[in-house]
């Protein structure tokens, strides 16, 4: 998942598929959740739960079906 100035990407010509928009978060949220883990002495931080959920996932899913996943997601 990534941060995005939804209004900055418009501005650069990028656009995400239906599928990525879903896991996109409003960047004042993902600050919130950085600065939380940060003041609570975490190096990795992850936010949101969808974000978390697939951070997780990949520890047991083969990269084979990993990658057809995320080309699915990105696919327009």
């Amino acid at each position: 998942v990534e941060v995005l100035d939804k209004g900055a990407a418009q501005k650069a010509g990028i656009e995400k598929s239906e599928g990525a928009k879903k896991y996109l978060m409003e960047a004042k949220d993902v600050a919130k959740e950085g600065y939380k883990g940060f003041k609570e002495g975490k190096a990795i931080i992850v936010p949101g739960i969808k974000n978390k959920f697939l951070v997780n996932i990949n520890k047991f899913v083969p990269r084979s079906i990993v990658r057809k996943i995320v080309l699915k997601t990105n696919e327009k």
